[in-house]
């Protein structure tokens, strides 16, 4: 079917209602039914629409993954690259995404887990991004940018900088892990840390 202005419209509004619903909902106890009645439609409009409500949750997913990887291609390609760069660009997509990135995070059926889904894609990045890594080390690495990731859009303040979240809490747990609390092992660490991400 073509996909008009009104069209679109209409995708909205079902995946608007979808996700008001899960604010007061489990996702397991949302009905077609309940979708339709809250997009204010009839039942023929939404199976032109979806098959079900999974595959809004899929098409939902899928979105804001591709926004992601787009953000993060184009940052790569049209400015320094710096730690900077990056942390402007994504803070900027968290703080407009937040509501809806934060329902994603907390679906997790048999069949959809935005989590996992966001942890694969990260593995498959690092792992062709740094192919000098384990298999063991680049899972490390993604499940503690996810880890940090829902902590920070869980975090009542939402004007904390996320890459600067990430690499102070890295430092933080390298540090007390390898008692690096000399000020001399301090500087090398960070030294360090700044030649791995510039590589």
């Amino acid at each position: 079917m073509k996909r008009t202005n009104q069209f679109e419209r209409t995708d909205r509004d079902i995946t608007n209602a979808l996700l008001t619903l899960i604010q007061t909902h489990s996702f397991e106890k949302i009905t077609v039914q309940m979708i339709i009645e809250e997009a204010m439609i009839n039942r023929s409009t939404f199976y032109q629409h979806f098959q079900d409500k999974y595959e809004i949750v899929e098409r939902l997913q899928q979105k804001y993954l591709d926004e992601f990887v787009k953000i993060a291609d184009e940052t790569r390609a049209n400015t320094s690259g710096s730690l900077s760069d990056y942390n402007n660009i994504f803070k900027e997509y968290f703080l407009k995404n937040r509501v809806v990135l934060k329902q994603l995070f907390s679906l997790n059926t048999s069949s959809i887990n935005f989590k996992e889904t966001l942890k694969q894609y990260m593995f498959d990045y690092f792992s062709k991004e740094r192919p000098h890594l384990s298999n063991l080390e680049v899972s490390m690495i993604c499940g503690m940018t996810l880890d940090i990731l829902q902590y920070y859009l869980e975090d009542k303040n939402p004007g904390v900088d996320f890459m600067m979240l990430f690499f102070t809490s890295f430092t933080n747990i390298t540090k007390s892990f390898f008692r690096l609390d000399s000020p001399e092992a301090e500087k090398a660490f960070s030294e360090l840390l700044n030649k791995y991400s510039s590589r």
